[in-house]
């Protein structure tokens, strides 16, 4: 949920227009790729994240980093691993693999074959891509028309009102409060002056607990960890016997216990042969 004493840093967006549309174009090529035709990705962002990469769901709660991603060449061919860190918040967890995902498609070498930008400015161009994937220009500003109809009065914008529009928007696209603020400055919808006043006239406690309320009161999850243990192709894994070649059974028993897997899902001859004997080489 949204930390108490968080500052949201407007001060990142990007304003240099070739740099957006450059990233624009790029989070539309996956829309297309992927047949998003209702352009709200959301939690579906794993699965295209899988498409290309090995990605690992782990908790690590004493951990700051959300995720990270590495590639390395394995017999002669480039592979992708992702980490997830599954005890951050659903919405840091979707944000994460939209962010590493830039990362694997090179979108900020993309971005340097059209411009020249400072390598510093890496993290903040990725950062900006998984906005656009998870809340398309056109969709937010559509959905943001619906829920903030009539938080105006008296050409005066109303907070809770607003506060509640806000939560809407976090919850239709798996996004966090920051994320949001951010999106209606990068796409104009309100400035940033405005936007930073929210919070030197309102209580930062009660932006806080007013957001809490609303996802609370409408059933989200969202800013809830899901302490999830997992590696992609894991199951297959296990399933094939010649990818543990020489391993016993203590340590494929170690596996499933090291990420809480469901063994009844495992294929009934692995189950047999778990209990029996060290897998047979397959080569």
């Amino acid at each position: 949920m949204l930390k108490r004493n968080e500052k949201i840093d407007y001060d990142k967006i990007i304003v240099d227009k070739e740099t957006v549309k450059v990233i624009e174009d790029a989070a539309s090529g996956i829309f297309n790729k992927f047949n998003y035709d209702d352009k709200i990705i959301g939690e579906n962002i794993f699965e295209i994240l899988e498409k290309d990469s090995i990605v690992l769901y782990y908790p690590m709660i004493d951990e700051e980093s959300n995720g990270m991603y590495i590639d390395r060449y394995i017999n002669g061919q480039r592979k992708h691993f992702v980490y997830i860190n599954t005890s951050k918040p659903y919405y840091d967890q979707i944000f994460t693999a939209a962010h590493e995902l830039g990362h694997i498609l090179g979108i900020f070498e993309i971005v340097g074959e059209k411009k020249q930008i400072n390598e510093d400015s890496e993290e903040n161009i990725i950062d900006r891509f998984a906005a656009e994937i998870l809340m398309p220009k056109n969709e937010f500003t559509k959905q943001w028309n619906i829920f903030s109809n009539g938080i105006k009065k008296d050409n005066r914008i109303k907070v809770i009102d607003f506060l509640q529009a806000v939560t809407k928007q976090m919850i239709l696209f798996k996004v966090s409060f920051a994320s949001t603020m951010l999106r209606l400055a990068e796409l104009k919808i309100y400035n940033k002056e405005f936007l930073n006043k929210l919070f030197l006239i309102v209580d930062t406690n009660l932006v806080y607990e007013s957001v809490q309320r609303f996802l609370v009161e409408y059933n989200s999850n969202i800013d809830i960890p899901t302490s999830k243990k997992y590696i992609t192709g894991l199951y297959d894994t296990i399933n094939e016997k010649k990818e543990y070649c020489g391993i016993d059974n203590l340590n494929i028993l170690e596996i499933i216990k090291y990420f809480e897997l469901n063994i009844n899902t495992i294929n009934g001859d692995i189950n047999k042969e778990i209990l029996s004997e060290k897998f047979e080489c397959k080569y």
